[in-house]
């Protein structure tokens, strides 16, 4: 793991959410982010204590939750909502909770890439509930999927096409589309394991084809 990191696994277990913590599934950056994380510490902090990058840190938190040595607390309101959100604290004698982090760090950027800015905040304080990091799918776009999949009937035609809305160009309209479907296409996940998610990314999908559908002829 590294010279000075030095962590007691019975330590751990104590303040583990499971009676019998499967330390063989921990990875070094694991142990790494157990022996870092004080609950004190946001989400950019441990980044610029920890050489790894966004994503694998990200994933490493997930894993921990998922196994029960962390348990996640929320950010408390404040005026910017773009703010990072605060690290995972380590558990305590508690059943593992059911709530998944919200996800307030991201950026305009990456939100933009699957739904609309007026739904952004609504978004950032979502709570997923299908988060598995053995599927075949990056964490965020599990994220995004259950999103957009439960709120489907939110979102405009435009909206699902990523177009302006009242937007009459075919080539934008189609452009949009492409993008779409490169994104949500069920042939795209074939042969990878996506679990629950398989069945919301071909919903996701038919609706964009409808959207488009519909915007190609307009009545």
């Amino acid at each position: 793991m590294g010279d000075g990191v030095h962590i007691d696994p019975d330590v751990v277990a104590r303040r583990c959410s499971v009676k019998t913590p499967e330390y063989s599934e921990l990875t070094s950056l694991d142990w790494v982010v157990l022996d870092f994380t004080d609950g004190m510490r946001s989400f950019s902090q441990m980044l610029d204590i920890l050489p790894v990058d966004e994503s694998a840190l990200a994933e490493a938190y997930l894993h921990l939750r998922l196994l029960g040595f962390l348990t996640w607390k929320r950010p408390e309101p404040r005026g910017d909502v773009n703010h990072a959100p605060i690290a995972p604290t380590k558990a305590v004698t508690q059943t593992r909770p059911s709530s998944m982090p919200t996800f307030s760090g991201y950026s305009d950027e990456v939100c933009a890439n699957y739904i609309p800015a007026r739904m952004f905040a609504k978004f950032r304080s979502f709570t997923p509930q299908l988060f598995d990091i053995k599927l075949d799918l990056p964490t965020e776009v599990q994220a995004f999927i259950e999103f957009i999949h439960d709120h489907l009937n939110e979102f405009s035609p435009y909206e699902l096409l990523g177009v302006p809305e009242g937007t009459r160009n075919e080539s934008a309209i189609r452009q949009g589309f492409m993008t779409r479907t490169r994104q949500f296409h069920p042939d795209r996940y074939f042969r990878k394991n996506v679990g629950p998610f398989g069945p919301r990314i071909s919903a996701i999908f038919k609706a964009i084809s409808t959207a488009y559908a519909q915007l190609q002829s307009p009545t």
